[in-house]
């Protein structure tokens, strides 16, 4: 049985301002002590866990302007439920950060912390060097998430919504197929040995934390098959672009309507043409072809095309804008609400 965990507010790759993402954790924090009975206007509620995720990418963390890493103190200090790692050259110095900052809080809190990982390799480093608490196995489609989990007792507190779209289709073109990738990671780690630690040791082993299965996933058929094989949940992305939560433009989300399977591209153009080019090695995204990417493929001016999307982006025409897709999207062919999505 799998069911909605509760909203992520996910940091569109840093480009949030600092008064804005405040306004936005405190909304929430506003909307869940609603929901939950408790008076807004306690001294004391400032100090409650805030029952949501946060997403950062790692590249955008280590850029000099400390924007981002901004952002991550900002929630660290709302003692957000959890916050997501992905996409970075040391996501290790970021998961150190989030465990000192835990260690010498004068109220104790404990932040759950998601890695996700592109190969078997990546998941060693994850589990054994990062001690990472939940890690997201990703099939080449997809980052921006909305989280369902067969295991309440794990993750009983995080919700997800999505909010802009900066990260959404980047993934490592060199990751294997979802469906190998989820049993070899779970094969691997046998019932929560340590990899590389003997059974006879004795040694105190750390276990191996819940896999999420993600990328490419629009239906309740794919899902099934992940947690069949052995997933404790699933993340989504595609399918909750096109719910009236989603912030996505309403040009994109018409586009997206209209696509099918053979309607997305994998490449590092629309990044050049955005000047997001910090990406670790073999990532790169997937979006709807449009003209910008026609005139690039063409050999007009990076320039041209540049200032082509932006108007395109300012007038909410899609045939220049940049709309990121899992090739599932041939799948989506209606909008609705994240709860009915999720049911």
């Amino acid at each position: 049985m799998t069911h909605n965990l509760p909203p992520c507010v996910h940091v569109p790759a840093g480009h949030l301002e600092a008064d804005y993402f405040k306004r936005e954790l405190n909304i929430a924090r506003s909307v869940l002590q609603s929901s939950e009975g408790t008076d807004s206007s306690s001294s004391n509620t400032q100090i409650l866990p805030l029952a949501i995720g946060v997403g950062f990418l790692g590249w955008r963390l280590d850029e000099s302007d400390g924007k981002t890493a901004k952002l991550l103190s900002i929630a660290l200090d709302a003692r957000v439920a959890a916050v997501w790692f992905a996409f970075g050259n040391d996501l290790g110095k970021w998961v150190r950060h989030v465990r000192s900052i835990d260690a010498n809080r004068s109220s104790p809190h404990k932040t759950i912390v998601f890695v996700l990982v592109n190969s078997l390799k990546e998941a060693k480093v994850a589990v054994n060097d990062l001690c990472a608490d939940v890690l997201v196995a990703q099939g080449p489609y997809r980052f921006d998430f909305t989280i369902h989990c067969k295991s309440p007792n794990v993750f009983h507190c995080l919700t997800s919504h999505f909010s802009g779209i900066e990260a959404g289709g980047h993934s490592s073109g060199e990751a294997p197929p979802l469906l190998d990738l989820v049993p070899e990671i779970i094969k691997t780690f046998t019932r929560g040995l340590r990899v590389g630690v003997p059974e006879s040791q004795g040694e105190s082993k750390s276990v191996c934390p819940p896999v999420i299965g993600a990328g490419g996933l629009t239906t309740g058929a794919q899902i099934a098959a992940l947690l069949t094989l052995g997933a404790s949940g699933v993340a989504l992305g595609t399918r909750f672009l096109l719910t009236p939560e989603s912030l996505y433009p309403p040009a994109s989300k018409t586009a997206l309507l209209a696509a099918d399977a053979t309607s997305t591209v994998r490449t590092t153009v629309f990044d050049d043409i955005r000047g997001t080019t910090g990406w670790p090695a073999s990532i790169d995204g997937r979006a709807l072809r449009n003209t910008a990417l026609e005139r690039v493929e063409r050999g007009e001016k990076l320039e041209d095309v540049r200032q082509y999307v932006e108007k395109a982006t300012r007038e909410g025409d899609a045939a220049g804008m940049v709309v990121w897709a899992g090739t599932g999207i041939g799948l989506v062919t209606e909008i609705k609400s994240a709860g009915m999505s999720s049911s």
